[in-house]
């Protein structure tokens, strides 16, 4: 993978990052709301951290009230779907469909590699070939011709 590729990877996993921080403030959020209950939730999630970082988390979740904790994923949840809306846009400006598919599976839908090779029928090795050719892409697309400018600045800048 080169650089660009890798600039563009991170990008487009910028929002897998917020939706992953949404759904651990939903686990908070359900377990605050069974806490101020006294009931115990069917749907409360194995706790696996060690015993100092649960009360740490407890008593973090104690001080941050229920009506906040909903308020702040409202604002996530908003900030996610502006950053699905900007991903689409660029995977809309790729020629290729199936590059289209494979970024929108991989990174709006966030499908792992195993299920996206699984439902395309595809060889992995020509997944990862379309997913290369269509980083490529995208990072022309947020970054524009980055290098060609910036070397021809620092040409420039020499004489």
């Amino acid at each position: 993978m080169t650089d660009n590729q890798y600039t563009a990877k991170l990008w487009l996993n910028r929002n897998y990052s917020l939706w992953h921080e949404i759904q651990q403030l939903k686990a908070r959020r359900e377990v605050l709301l069974c806490d101020i209950n006294g009931g115990v939730s069917p749907y409360r999630v194995k706790e696996t951290q060690n015993d100092t970082t649960k009360a740490q988390a407890r008593a973090e979740d104690m001080r941050l009230s229920y009506s906040e904790l909903c308020d702040l994923i409202d604002r996530r949840v908003n900030e996610l779907n502006h950053a699905d809306a900007e991903t689409l846009d660029i995977i809309s400006r790729l020629d290729d469909a199936t590059e289209r598919t494979l970024l929108t599976a991989r990174h709006i839908n966030y499908l792992t590699w195993a299920k996206i090779i699984k439902q395309t029928h595809w060889a992995r090795a020509s997944a990862f070939r379309y997913y290369n050719s269509a980083l490529d892409k995208v990072y022309k697309e947020v970054y524009g011709d980055f290098d060609t400018k910036y070397k021809a600045i620092y040409v420039k800048s020499e004489d």
